[in-house]
């Protein structure tokens, strides 16, 4: 089972075919009425993926419908229809579909190991890790479904189980990536910086040869806004990575996607450019890829003074990345934040309002987990922009519902300042002060002075309006040692 660190989800069709043969099944799914009904279900799971990879809306339509139609054999067949579900990130749509699938064949643990990952998918952690558990008494070599339950453990704050499920996937291989990746960004976003390290330098100790431990030692440092050692980090993972020909198209465009990123970062505009139109020239049709590198693009545009050029690739960007279809909603949402905020830019509100409105739809209901919380934060940011402060601090609370799991994320951090900020500018000054101190303490954790310094400066204000003066020269004397520290921020 694959799981991608950054973007998307792994599905694991469990019908005994591959990928291989996907134009035979779609064949015989088609043209033969399959008179055992058990292969008919898989040949029609594998013609649902393949579908969906084409982007062939009408054709996973129809064999959806199939499934949900099917009577004789339900279970396997409302199976297969929720992995096809759980795959677009239909979550809700999943859940039911697999919840019925358990309430016709009870205590299935193949049922049972996918409708636990979608529990975790839609926030709910508890009902996620209590039919996990039981899946993992009977299977407990089940590697993909230890490290969903660790994440689900972290999320909800319970470090010790987390950590115990990380070291029992470790045990199961002790060279499969994924343990050390998913536990490293869980002491990162817990603020436990050392801890997140060790994992990461611990993935290229017992594997040097393997470009994700590089990669993901190269995005801690970017984390900590330490550029420079990132892009080298970076520049080994792209190098082990084209040089190996069984290295996988997605983990390169990543890999590509930061390293530009931190090139951007350190003001090397030519040079991110360049990484931008290699991945574009090398990706594989229909990537989500192919959006992320149109998108960033675009943005470059827009910082050099070519407005029509920026919305000219925002725009393919978001083409190249509908919903549902090829991208996540995680994915289609960068593209459409990046064109939201190119129209606001350029004072063309109605459009951007318009695109604000669309996310903002897209996110109903969806779980705040680190995947999620920046795109809550950029798009509270538009709205802000936008003159929107009610529809603003609503994005700015759900955040905050989310932060037990992740108390010292930065985009918790800057969403507490953000939403302090609004508070102060309407007089509620005591909850600014005390989003201000949640903020500067997530800001002095993860390093980012500047942002503590502007946090802080906040904070202090706060106080003299509350008449607390010691409170208040205290915070000041403090931004000042930020302020003379310079920062990363």
């Amino acid at each position: 089972m694959r799981l991608f660190w950054a973007r998307g989800r792994s599905v694991a069709l469990g019908c005994g075919v591959t990928l291989l043969i996907w134009s035979g099944a779609a064949t015989a799914a088609e043209s033969a009425p399959a008179p055992e009904l058990a292969e008919s279900v898989g040949r029609l799971a594998e013609l649902g993926m393949r579908y969906r990879w084409e982007g062939n809306a009408a054709g996973l339509a129809a064999v959806e419908k199939k499934l949900a139609d099917m009577k004789t054999d339900r279970p396997a067949a409302l199976l297969a229809l929720g992995r096809l579900l759980h795959a677009e990130e239909k979550d809700t749509e999943s859940a039911s579909v697999l919840e019925q699938a358990l309430a016709l064949k009870p205590e299935d643990f193949e049922v049972e190991s996918e409708l636990g990952p979608v529990y975790s998918e839609l926030g709910q952690y508890e009902k996620a890790a209590l039919i996990m558990e039981n899946v993992l008494k009977h299977r407990p070599q089940k590697y993909g479904l230890t490290i969903v339950l660790a994440k689900c453990y972290a999320r909800m704050g319970r470090v010790d189980q987390a950590k115990a499920t990380f070291a029992q996937a470790k045990r199961l291989n002790s060279k499969e990536a994924t343990a050390y990746i998913e536990q490293g960004y869980a002491y990162l976003n817990a603020g436990q910086d050392a801890q997140a390290r060790r994992e990461f330098e611990s993935l290229i100790a017992v594997d040097t040869a393997n470009p994700l431990g590089y990669h993901h030692m190269g995005s801690y440092l970017s984390r900590r806004h330490q550029y420079h050692e990132a892009e080298e980090y970076y520049r080994q993972a792209v190098q082990r990575l084209e040089s190996s020909p069984l290295a996988n198209r997605d983990d390169l465009d990543h890999a590509l996607s930061n390293l530009a990123l931190t090139l951007r970062a350190q003001g090397k505009l030519a040079e991110a450019e360049t990484v931008y139109r290699k991945g574009l020239e090398q990706t594989r049709p229909g990537a989500h890829w192919r959006s992320e590198f149109l998108g960033a693009l675009g943005m470059l545009a827009e910082a050099q003074g070519k407005p029509a050029e920026a919305e000219r690739l925002c725009k393919q960007a978001m083409a190249a990345c509908e919903p549902g279809l090829g991208c996540s909603h995680r994915e289609w949402a960068d593209a459409a934040i990046k064109l939201g905020a190119l129209y606001a830019a350029q004072g063309r509100n109605p459009e951007a309002d318009a695109m604000a409105e669309r996310i903002g739809k897209l996110y109903d209901g969806r779980p705040i987990d680190e995947d999620s919380i920046e795109h809550f934060l950029h798009l509270a940011e538009l709205y802000t922009g936008l003159g929107r402060s009610a529809k603003a601090e609503a994005l700015w609370r759900r955040m905050l519902t989310a932060r037990e799991a992740m108390p010292t994320h930065v985009s918790m951090g800057r969403a507490e300042a953000a939403l302090a900020g609004l508070c102060a500018r309407q007089g509620r000054w005591a909850e600014a002060e005390d989003l201000y101190l949640k903020a500067t303490e997530v800001f002095k954790i993860q390093g980012y002075s500047t942002e503590a310094f502007q946090a802080l400066d906040g904070l202090a204000a706060a106080y003299e309006k509350e008449g607390k003066g010691s409170e208040a020269a205290a915070a000041r004397r403090q931004a000042q040692a930020f302020g003379v520290r310079g920062g990363k921020s």
